[in-house]
């Protein structure tokens, strides 16, 4: 369902904050597998939530910092995602399939909240509602998503995993790159 109307030059650039993960090795093929075939920009950056978007006009080592002292004495968290849902994106103005989780959602929202308290709170979108997930297929034509999302969880497709640290990401027009590796205590 690769869909190559959606430019490349997306997403926006700017850093970022992303957690990555720790998926054990099956479960991991599987989520980049989905992702091959359904999101054009997965070989970008691996399956990950998004908790900081596109700051612009700082510095990635101003970032870090920021970062590192809002999460000092936040614990690593278990998370699952059982249910794979469809959400319209009117900014960029397509949709996305993507793992919405249950276990662990409150420590994403912590984290969030965390994150954006401090001055980063100027570059938190308030157009977009913060809904912690894990994107798995992007495009124009709804009812290919929602026909995705129906077979996912028609055949119970779950991630299971922890968040352990975050990554400061610069996105790029052609590329993705971790400028920076914070990991959340124990």
């Amino acid at each position: 369902m690769s869909d190559s109307s959606v430019g490349v030059a997306e997403p926006t650039a700017g850093l970022f904050v992303v957690a990555l993960p720790e998926l054990d090795d099956g479960t991991a093929r599987r989520l980049e597998a989905i992702r091959a075939a359904n999101d054009p920009l997965h070989d970008r950056i691996g399956g990950h939530f998004t908790f900081v978007f596109g700051v612009h006009g700082r510095a990635p080592d101003d970032i870090e910092a920021e970062v590192r002292q809002r999460v000092a004495s936040m614990p690593s968290f278990a998370f699952e995602a059982r249910f794979t849902a469809v959400r319209h994106d009117a900014v960029a103005r397509r949709f996305y399939a993507s793992l919405v989780p249950e276990l662990g959602v409150t420590a994403m929202l912590s984290l969030h909240a965390s994150l954006n308290a401090g001055w980063l709170r100027k570059y938190l979108r308030r157009d977009i509602d913060f809904v912690p997930h894990l994107s798995l297929a992007r495009s124009e034509d709804l009812g290919s998503l929602d026909q995705l999302a129906a077979d996912l969880n028609r055949d119970g497709f779950a991630v299971a995993g922890r968040i352990a640290s975050l990554d400061v990401v610069d996105v790029r027009p052609t590329a993705i790159t971790s400028v920076a590796h914070i990991e959340l205590r124990g």
